[in-house]
């Protein structure tokens, strides 16, 4: 068999001719691998320009090195489907502290738990305001920079599982 689109119609009515599980799974592949391949680089890339100095979103009780945890932990995950969606992805970082970085924090105090005293500043506190933390809204608009990438990978993927079921 040889498959001949002539056009969007042609092509969605080849699509709709596919079983609806292997259509699924191939939409699932197609969009994790664009979660993993474009968006989840584009991401971390955001977070790591959006930060003023290097390493400053270690997080806590983070360490020095190349790439923050933040950026290195953004993962491209099949979401919860609901009603009319054939599937959706999430790609988000998954430090627990991510949510502060990305919302920021209001001013709070800070109370020493496990020692007797913070350290700031070189005094010995036990207790200090902390002024709180600007949002970073990065990601949002990271992975609106990607959404042609992702539309792209997926038609190329999904005429590529219509022509290879054709052939079997």
């Amino acid at each position: 068999h040889d498959v001949v689109v002539r056009g969007v119609r042609e092509y969605v009515s080849a699509l709709k001719s596919l079983d609806e599980r292997s259509l699924r799974r191939e939409v699932t592949n197609s969009l994790k691998r664009a979660g993993r391949m474009d968006v989840a680089p584009a991401i971390s890339a955001a977070i790591a320009g959006a930060v003023e100095k290097p390493n400053s979103h270690r997080g806590p009780a983070g360490k020095r090195g190349r790439g923050g945890p933040l950026e290195k932990s953004v993962k491209a995950l099949v979401a919860r489907r609901r009603s009319g969606e054939l599937v959706a992805i999430r790609v988000l970082p998954r430090a627990y502290w991510a949510g502060w970085f990305i919302r920021g924090t209001a001013p709070h105090p800070i109370k020493a738990k496990n020692a007797r005293a913070l350290s700031v500043g070189g005094g010995l506190y036990s207790e200090i305001q902390h002024p709180g933390a600007k949002p970073h809204n990065v990601i949002g608009p990271a992975a609106r920079g990607k959404a042609a990438a992702v539309q792209r990978r997926l038609r190329d993927d999904l005429f590529r599982h219509l022509v290879a079921s054709s052939r079997r």
